[in-house]
């Protein structure tokens, strides 16, 4: 029996990097980007890198921010709360210190590391579509500088045929439906956010991933595919 063709619509690079894992699942990885990332102009990322070293915590929500701010590594010692373990390890290959790591998104973090914030300074480099709104909860205790430090553009994805494709943002999704449709093809989204572009849009996703981990995703997504196949 062929192995189900899953697509990778995240960027190229990371798709790439992905793609051994999907084998790993017994699926054909097909890269299909869906997003462009640009990074915010170099005047933003150094005042961004240099608040970082002066701050108590940096608060990171995705392996892109590390990837746009320290693409050489050396990031400061500064304490890190991390949103996902892909992007505790972003952090740890550039050299920070992750401190806490929340295991289901950036309401979960705050709710289980808020008290730490109390009375402290805290960067948060995000992207210009990054839902904030459950930095609400800390309310004036903690300090927080947000800055957008990248942006993510939709590109139409190509015409190769899948049988299943994973989104991690709504960007990704608006891309595909610009060229293609996701009739007859297993969803599968990184996190609630990402279901919830996808259900606007009509199409509710197959399987979503608890938290924001793309391995996790490709498993649910590969055994979802093993458990609809015919015997």
């Amino acid at each position: 029996m062929t192995a189900p063709r899953l697509a990778l619509t995240t960027t190229r690079e990371r798709s790439i990097e992905l793609a051994e894992i999907v084998e790993a699942h017994g699926c054909q990885p097909v890269i299909l980007p869906c997003i462009a990332v640009d990074p915010a102009a170099t005047a933003v990322l150094d005042s961004v890198r240099a608040r970082t070293a002066e701050s108590d915590w940096l608060l990171v929500t995705s392996p892109r921010a590390i990837a746009v701010l320290w693409p050489a590594g050396g990031m400061p010692d500064v304490p890190v709360a991390a949103v996902g373990h892909a992007t505790a390890a972003a952090v740890d290959a550039a050299g920070g210190k992750v401190s806490v790591i929340g295991e289901s998104g950036l309401a979960e973090l705050v709710e289980s590391w808020g008290d730490s914030a109390d009375g402290k300074t805290v960067v948060l480099p995000h992207s210009s579509l990054s839902d904030l709104a459950p930095l609400e909860a800390l309310g004036d205790q903690a300090r927080i500088l947000a800055t957008a430090v990248y942006s993510t553009s939709p590109i139409a994805a190509a015409d190769d045929p899948v049988d299943a494709a994973l989104f991690a943002s709504p960007s990704a999704v608006t891309g595909w439906l610009r060229s293609r449709t996701l009739d007859d093809v297993v969803i599968g989204a990184i996190g609630p956010t990402t279901a919830r572009g996808l259900t606007d849009r009509g199409h509710p996703p197959h399987v979503t991933a608890s938290r924001p981990d793309f391995e996790m995703l490709i498993d649910i997504t590969a055994r979802h595919l093993r458990d609809r196949s015919p015997v």
